[in-house]
């Protein structure tokens, strides 16, 4: 009989399946870690560019905002993990219904952080 998770049931890498079921607890847990997580870059992605990159305050700004740029970015990836851990398609909650709601704010926000980051770097008039 074959199992339904990727690895088998003996084996180390069990824990670590994208596939195994997790409880409500650890649900809710991974949604209150990964919310944050994945919603900070998105907030603070704009006014760092905007103090640290479009007039440096000081002689080590863009080293700065590179290392925060980098950070942001490995903490996006581990809160955006976390929310698509917790979502369920096939018993749709209140908890799998807010964290797609979270990860489509997400997609919106970084659409228009694009946007004004390619309008304040004077892309449009480039066109």
């Amino acid at each position: 009989m074959r199992s339904k998770h990727a690895f088998p049931a003996g084996s180390k890498w069990h824990t670590f399946s994208s596939r195994a079921r997790l409880s409500p607890e650890q649900r809710e847990r991974e949604f209150l870690i990964g919310a944050p997580l994945a919603m900070a870059p998105a907030v603070f992605a704009i006014p760092v560019w905007l103090i640290l990159v479009q007039a440096p305050p000081f002689r080590h700004a863009l080293l700065v905002a590179d290392v925060l740029y980098a950070t942001f970015a490995i903490v996006l990836v581990v809160g955006t993990r976390k929310l698509v851990r917790c979502i369920r398609i096939r018993d749709l909650d209140l908890l799998s219904a807010m964290a797609f709601g979270i990860l489509l704010v997400l997609c919106v926000m970084f659409v228009y952080a694009c946007v004004f980051l390619f309008a304040v770097s004077r892309g449009f008039a480039r066109l």
